[in-house]
């Protein structure tokens, strides 16, 4: 058994390569909702573009794209 340990290494295994990766884009995805989500409740509370951008790390585009998608969906 020792020596298949040796002679097989995860990294290297394509099913794990690929569902690393799968995590990975998954994880950016629920990261961008998420940011999506804060920047939305900070515009219903009367925050700022400026004060947004800095605490969310976003940017003004970002915030202002956010803003039309709201005013749209009135």
């Amino acid at each position: 058994m020792e020596k298949v340990a040796s002679f097989f290494k995860e990294e290297r295994d394509p099913w794990f390569i690929r569902g690393e990766r799968k995590g990975v884009e998954k994880g950016r995805q629920e990261t961008a909702e998420k940011t999506a989500k804060a920047v939305r409740n900070m515009i219903r509370k009367g925050f700022s573009d400026t004060d947004i951008c800095e605490v969310q790390d976003v940017t003004s585009e970002y915030v202002a794209r956010i803003r039309e998608e709201m005013e749209n969906e009135k």
